[in-house]
């Protein structure tokens, strides 16, 4: 159903060539089939391509879902949900974000114990998007799948997986 937010937290941020990252919490619609296709269209449609300056606007805010569309749309005819909080607030090509988001980004490692509470991880580096997810069996990251920046440009083409 659209306009349903399904709650899937996840952390979006950038990795570093040490494995370590630093990324902002995503409260809502966390599985790979809707994130990945909310980062590429941000990625290329709001963004020219440019996953540095993506990144740095990401990692200024904790998250209630990305829907770089829809947060446009609403900044442009000024229609308000009315199921929105007063504390989530668009930001034009990315989505909606918390106005009373912690003052950091989360930092971490790969090879560190996870956190219970994500269960996906979306990480830029380089010219790819790496996809995590987290083995709570075993309590750190695993690998999902990488992608491409370039490739994001025809998600329509990739395969997402993971469904919710």
């Amino acid at each position: 159903m659209k306009g349903t937010a399904y709650v899937h937290p996840s952390l979006i941020g950038t990795l570093n060539e040490d494995g370590t990252y630093l990324a902002r919490y995503c409260h809502n619609d966390g599985y790979p089939s809707h994130q990945i296709r909310q980062l590429a269209e941000a990625l290329h449609s709001y963004h020219g391509g440019d996953a540095k300056q993506l990144l740095e606007e990401i990692l200024r805010e904790d998250w209630s879902s990305l829907a770089p569309a829809d947060a446009s749309a609403e900044l442009t005819t000024g229609d308000r949900s009315r199921f929105k909080p007063s504390h989530v607030v668009p930001h034009a090509g990315i989505g909606y974000f918390y106005t009373d988001s912690t003052e950091d980004p989360i930092d971490g490692a790969l090879d560190e114990d996870t956190e219970i509470d994500f269960e996906w991880m979306y990480l830029f580096t380089g010219d790819q998007l790496r996809v995590f997810a987290n083995d709570y069996s075993q309590r750190h990251w695993r690998g999902h799948r990488d992608y491409l920046l370039y490739d994001l440009k025809d998600i329509d083409a990739l395969d997402t997986g993971a469904a919710r």
